[in-house]
């Protein structure tokens, strides 16, 4: 969906469907390319990449352990 050249810049066919956009300017002299994702783009993101096929993760791996005497106060 995006490439390399110098810069990271959608494929066409992502900027005619209106899912990213590139901006150009000036910066103290310095011409400048950025890509940015639309909403509608984060919307096609989320969809294609979107919480149903990240696998759950359970609470008690997310907690991390504490570890003995490692206590800030004393």
């Amino acid at each position: 969906m995006i490439f390399r050249r110098g810069v990271w810049l959608p494929y066409q066919e992502h900027i005619d469907n209106g899912r990213f956009e590139v901006k150009t300017g000036e910066n103290d002299g310095f011409g400048f390319r950025q890509t940015r994702v639309t909403p509608k783009g984060i919307a096609w993101l989320a969809e294609k990449y979107g919480k149903d096929d990240v696998p759950e993760v359970s609470a008690a791996v997310l907690k991390k352990p504490k570890s003995a005497g490692a206590s800030k106060h004393n």
